[in-house]
């Protein structure tokens, strides 16, 4: 994307107050912005921390005023900033204060001056990263919806014992799962529950969601790949015990028995990137991966 006039909207900034070392990266983020007359509105729960006493707003004000926003922080911190988007067209930027696996969070403290250039002269991209919608209707006729940007996954709870899912793939049945749990992700969130459970990777701007079990009974329930348009319907086939739904983490909802919820890729979320780190260089980074070659051979290829 080519936009030169980008820098000079508005941008919110918010951060994860419990994260070390994110306060003072505030205080860099917003340092730099003021050299080049970037304008910004910081959230007033993260101002306080980086000691700028009534130089915020609030949350909702902010979004209501801004056209971007920058988190700092995990993955986790910028999942928590989507869940509060009411508008899903404000592209966000995330910035890594310290040493956190996730790969949402593209720009190293390091690198915040070179990003911000990046931005004012219009070398960024903005990437939208699918969601996932679930649907569940009560016995009362009231419908309930979560959105997830990485997962949605179908869990047992504490009890030790397996759970049975019955699974509907656009109104036909597929079969049923006898697992620890079942996830729901999109291609963001592959590289999160979904990959240590044993699902492929899937680069980021696929219009596809996967389907993994976890801990299947039968060794013949593998992974499988959905495209945009399938819609998924998942029952509680568990008797006398209920299933809990997290979203990216967060249980939202529980099913009881025979109870179903219906689930299908939806609205995108924007992302902008300053194209200083492609998934595949975050994937050899963080993954560690290193193949058959030896270091030298390694780091010649990866240049």
């Amino acid at each position: 994307m080519i936009c030169k006039d980008f820098g000079k909207l508005t941008a919110g900034v918010v951060i994860n107050t419990t994260k070390p070392h994110a306060a003072k990266a505030l205080e860099y983020l917003l340092s730099e912005m003021d050299k080049r007359k970037m304008p910004y509105l910081a959230e007033s729960a993260s101002a306080l921390s980086a000691g700028l006493s009534g130089q915020g707003v609030t949350f909702s004000e902010m979004l209501s005023r801004a056209q971007w926003l920058i988190v700092i922080g995990g993955d986790g911190t910028i999942l928590s900033a989507v869940r509060e988007l009411t508008d899903l067209g404000i592209p966000i930027l995330g910035i890594n204060p310290g040493e956190s696996f996730g790969f949402l969070a593209e720009i190293p403290y390091s690198e915040i001056p070179s990003a911000l250039d990046n931005i004012l002269s219009g070398r960024f991209d903005i990437e939208e990263r699918a969601t996932l919608s679930a649907r569940f209707t009560t016995e009362e006729g009231i419908v309930k919806e979560e959105r997830a940007l990485n997962d949605l996954a179908f869990v047992r709870g504490l009890d030790a014992r397996v759970v049975e899912m019955r699974v509907m793939v656009n109104g036909e049945y597929l079969t049923t799962y006898a697992v620890d749990g079942l996830i729901l992700s999109t291609a963001t969130g592959s590289t999160a529950y979904s990959l240590s459970a044993g699902g492929p990777v899937m680069y980021p701007g696929l219009d596809a969601f996967l389907l993994t079990p976890v801990c299947p009974h039968s060794l013949m329930n593998r992974p499988m790949i959905f495209p945009k348009g399938t819609a998924i319907e998942i029952e509680n086939a568990t008797i006398g015990r209920d299933v809990h739904i997290s979203a990216d983490g967060r249980v939202v909802l529980t099913l009881g028995m025979n109870e179903r919820v219906s689930v299908s890729l939806e609205k995108s979320v924007k992302f902008l990137t300053t194209r200083q780190h492609s998934f595949t260089q975050k994937l050899r980074k963080k993954m560690g991966w290193q193949g058959g070659l030896k270091e030298s051979e390694q780091d010649k290829f990866a240049k």
